[in-house]
């Protein structure tokens, strides 16, 4: 790749964080392999494919005019249509500076990230104010087959171009995503909001609760995330999800994504959740260290709703990976295997898990300190002798 596209304007290289290992902490790298991009004095880390169509995809996105000519709609759609996600930035140009100078200024530094345009098309600016009565200057972030979110020229003008960018950047996902491998940590990390996440078993008809199962080809969850291929069930729960993310104080709350959890059973299994109890509604927080799991919230809006708002009350259950989970995860194991088990689930929480483990720990010190009687002793000594 570098000998293909290196030139006077680009460059590559590559580090032995091995070796260089001051530059390596100096630019927080804690993974390989790394990328960056580096420019003008300002480094962006780089998530995207490491394949060769993806690598020469970034080259000329950084190499293209950090914001594009909006004249008509049909250049908003290639706009949308040139972003894996279908989201865009426009600018509805109106008069004074101010205002595209931190557009641009924004552009600049979220480039390698997203996608901006600006425009002084009547039909594209009537478009993007979709009835909601916004005069230019004003910025909508513009979402395929969703109504725009529009910044106003108020609010506009109190923003520079760095904080413009850090407005941008945390709605830089659709209102609801399908998670995958490729944005699963820019989702379950964006802007510190939790992760409101469905998982959905697009099987389900056909195969029921079985992991192994040749259920043919098309039953995967559509990109456009178009319910029609999904059980009633998963088709009802992405409807209500959909609802929920177009909820415009939710959005500042939440971030929302489908997850096709036949694909994603072993992350399901971590999270508690199996194919048989899909549709299933989880809260990941804090990247994935906490996370929240309620069987009751994933069939309607409204009880999804009332989940997220516990959730945000901190009113709801929380759950833990690694270590401090391991008590929740033993007894929901032994619950799942003796279904009578869960009759005690009314006990405040870690009870039967707390007695046994201080039952283990007595019985593993009382090991350790015991010493047989010296009598014991002394009698089995007598007794080798006779012998």
């Amino acid at each position: 790749m570098a000998a293909e596209l290196g030139s006077e304007t680009i460059r590559f290289g590559k580090v032995d964080s091995t070796v260089e290992t001051q530059l390596s902490q100096m630019y927080g790298v804690h993974g390989y392999p790394t990328c960056y991009l580096l420019r003008g004095g300002k480094k962006w880390e780089w998530r995207g494919s490491r394949s060769k169509e993806g690598i020469e995809a970034i080259v000329a996105k950084m190499l293209a005019p950090p914001v594009a000519d909006v004249g008509s709609p049909a250049a908003l759609d290639a706009l949308l249509a040139a972003n894996a996600n279908g989201v865009a930035f426009v600018l509805a140009r109106g008069p004074g500076g101010a205002a595209h100078a931190a557009f641009e200024e924004a552009a600049v530094l979220q480039q390698h990230a997203l996608s901006f345009g600006a425009t002084e098309s009547a039909e594209v600016v009537a478009a993007l104010a979709a009835g909601g009565g916004a005069t230019p200057p004003f910025v909508a972030k513009a979402e395929r087959g969703e109504a725009a979110t529009v910044l106003d020229a108020k609010a506009l003008k109190e923003m520079d171009g760095a904080a413009l960018a850090k407005w941008a950047a945390a709605r830089k996902h659709p209102r609801l995503s399908l998670a995958d491998r490729h944005n699963f940590f820019e989702l379950a990390n964006n802007a510190g909001r939790p992760l409101v996440l469905l998982l959905v078993d697009p099987a389900a008809a056909r195969c029921g609760d079985k992991r192994e199962c040749d259920a043919g080809a098309g039953l995967t969850i559509h990109p456009s995330l178009d319910p029609a291929a999904l059980d009633a069930p998963s088709a009802k729960a992405l409807g209500a999800m959909k609802v929920l993310s177009r909820d415009a104080m939710l959005q500042e709350l939440f971030t929302f994504a489908v997850l096709d959890g036949r694909k994603w059973a072993d992350f399901a299994a971590e999270h508690l959740v199996t194919l048989a109890q899909m549709p299933r509604l989880l809260v990941l927080k804090d990247g994935r260290g906490t996370w929240y799991n309620d069987a009751n919230a994933a069939g309607d809006a409204a009880s999804m709703r009332a989940f997220l708002d516990d959730v945000t009350l901190g009113n709801a259950r929380a759950e833990y990976e690694g270590m401090w989970g391991m008590p929740d995860r033993w007894w929901r194991t032994a619950s799942a295997t003796v279904p009578p088990l869960a009759a005690l689930d009314v006990l405040p929480r870690y009870t039967v898990v707390g007695a046994l483990v201080f039952a283990v720990l007595n019985l593993l010190i009382w090991c350790l300190l015991w010493e047989p009687r010296e009598t014991e002793a002394v009698g089995d000594e007598v007794a080798k002798k006779q012998d």
